[in-house]
C-alpha cells in the first residue's frame, strides 16, 4: 500500500506536524470477489426518503455496464434485467405520447384524432 502524508498547520499557516497514513483501496463488495473496486453501483435507491444510488464498490469484472457512465452491481443488474419488459412498455408509450399535441384528442365516438377527424354521425 502506498504511504501518504499531509502537513498539519496551525492558525497562522505554520507547519506544526506531519500526518502519515496508508491509503486503503476499496475492494469489490460482490460475494466471493476480492478485486480492487473501480466503480460504484449506480442503481437508483431511496435512503431516508431521498433519491440516491446503491454505491456498492464493484470491480470491473463484476460490474455490469447498462449505459454510458452507468454501472450496476450484479444483484441490481439482475433486478434491472427483470424489469426490462416494463421499461420497454413505458418507452413505447412515451414515444406514442410524444407525437401527440393537445389538438390530437380522440373523438369519443369513433376514436379518430380530432385533427384528422372524418365526419361521424355524432361528431361535435
Amino acid at each position: 500500500m502506498p504511504m501518504r502524508s499531509h502537513a498539519i498547520l496551525d492558525d497562522t499557516g505554520r507547519v506544526i506536524g506531519v500526518a502519515c497514513y496508508r491509503e486503503r483501496r476499496a475492494s469489490c463488495q460482490t460475494k466471493h470477489c476480492a478485486g480492487a473496486a473501480v466503480v460504484l453501483c449506480d442503481y437508483p435507491v431511496k435512503r431516508r426518503g431521498k433519491a440516491s444510488t446503491c454505491n456498492r464498490h464493484v470491480c470491473r469484472g463484476c460490474a455490469v455496464n447498462v449505459g454510458p457512465e452507468l454501472d450496476y452491481c450484479p444483484p441490481h443488474a439482475r433486478l434491472y434485467a427483470a424489469d426490462a419488459p416494463r421499461r420497454a412498455d413505458e418507452a413505447k408509450l412515451a414515444e406514442i405520447l410524444a407525437g401527440f399535441t393537445p389538438c390530437d384528442r380522440l373523438c369519443p365516438v369513433c376514436e379518430h384524432t380530432l385533427r384528422d377527424h372524418h365526419q361521424c354521425e355524432v361528431s361535435p
